[in-house]
């Protein structure tokens, strides 16, 4: 993030650059918090989509009348099969692990390089 000061209407010389410090930051520093931040933005939306696909997959199987499309109006059975399910299951928790993991591993990087 850059941050502008509004400059002193004295005669003090400006306090000495900080490399690595917003506007001041050298080109390649710039490079890099830039990837953070595009980064940052990427690993929100995949942990928002990821969540709301797990909470809809949850949902499906409360609401009833989604359920009765899934089995056919039968109780006992549905028609997605449970191999599917497992696999489907699956990749909803694995997305969300991943995307914490991403996320965690993210914020330290983010924390060091300052």
């Amino acid at each position: 993030m850059t941050v502008f000061r509004r400059a002193k209407a004295s005669t003090e010389a400006p306090p000495p650059a900080v490399p690595g410090r917003g506007h001041n930051a050298p080109p390649a520093e710039d490079a890099r918090l830039s990837a953070f931040e595009d980064l940052e933005s990427q690993i929100c939306d995949l942990s928002l989509m990821a969540g709301i696909a797990s909470a809809l997959f949850e949902a499906l199987f409360e609401d009833v009348a989604a359920h009765r499309e899934l089995n056919g109006g039968r109780a006992d059975c549905y028609l997605i099969d449970g191999g599917t399910l497992e696999k489907v299951s699956f990749a909803i928790s694995n997305t969300l692990t991943r995307a914490a993991d991403l996320r965690a591993s993210f914020y330290e990087a983010h924390a060091t390089a300052r």
